[in-house]
């Protein structure tokens, strides 16, 4: 397992909520006695807070400048499409198999199967194994080939981050002369993983998945969940990232 990967998302999960939201209610309830208003304040402000981001309107407007101009556009200069990897699962039961592709990572694999289908232009897949057990870019390879049959032409499975993605994909396609590229990803991870590749010397145009819309009726937008928690730490987790990349990279 690789330690600093499984640190870096422990700290992330504690900041964002929901923890950091129970960690202000937390203090409210310990601070009631000594400063009993600031205590009032945070603990309805954490209430509300915990509310808000529990529902898709949330989730929607933090993702919609991420996933802004992140659509595919048909390009004839581009000459190779790079997959994403989103996370792998437990899939003993299912698959009789250790792991098999999360359902972002399919979405993604299906999608440059259909992109790849449309263009004709040859694949690489980008996903390594932080925790261990086969790399992710090797079972994105087994589903393009035996579920979607797409061939894969290149498997980079060394990377852990998404600079990484784009530092190892970077360098196997410059082997093969490869600069112009489509990227495959959800929407809301593009905005900052291309410039991650732009960094590495490629023109990148994005081909973006899973993209986020509001309900109908509305009020449906304003019914709390489990799900909108999980998505809203991931929109931040998003912003914060490109924040951090743009200060480290």
């Amino acid at each position: 397992m690789d330690t600093s990967w499984f640190i870096r998302n422990l700290i992330v999960a504690f900041v964002l909520p929901p923890f950091s939201l129970l960690w202000l209610l937390l203090l409210a309830w310990l601070g009631r006695q000594r400063f009993p208003r600031i205590a009032k304040v945070g603990f309805w402000l954490g209430l509300f807070l915990l509310y808000l981001t529990a529902t898709p309107w949330c989730v929607n407007r933090l993702a919609a400048g991420l996933e802004q101009g992140m659509a595919w556009q048909a390009n004839s200069s581009m000459q190779a499409i790079v997959v994403l990897g989103g996370g792998r699962r437990d899939a003993m039961a299912d698959f009789h198999e250790a792991r098999t592709l999360a359902e972002p990572s399919l979405q993604r694999v299906r999608y440059a199967a259909w992109l790849q289908r449309k263009t004709g232009l040859p694949v690489l897949v980008s996903g390594g194994a932080p925790d261990g057990g086969m790399a992710e870019a090797v079972l994105q390879q087994r589903v393009l080939q035996d579920e979607f049959g797409v061939p894969v032409r290149w498997v980079e499975g060394r990377s852990n981050t998404t600079a990484e993605n784009a530092r190892f994909s970077a360098s196997l396609l410059r082997q093969q002369g490869i600069q112009h590229v489509y990227v495959v990803s959800d929407g809301w991870h593009l905005r900052r993983a291309l410039p991650q590749f732009q960094q590495q010397g490629l023109q990148v145009q994005p081909a973006g998945v899973a993209f986020h819309t509001d309900y109908q009726p509305w009020y449906r937008n304003w019914v709390p969940g489990a799900t909108s928690w999980r998505e809203s730490g991931q929109m931040l987790h998003e912003w914060l990232g490109i924040v951090w990349y743009a200060i480290r990279h």
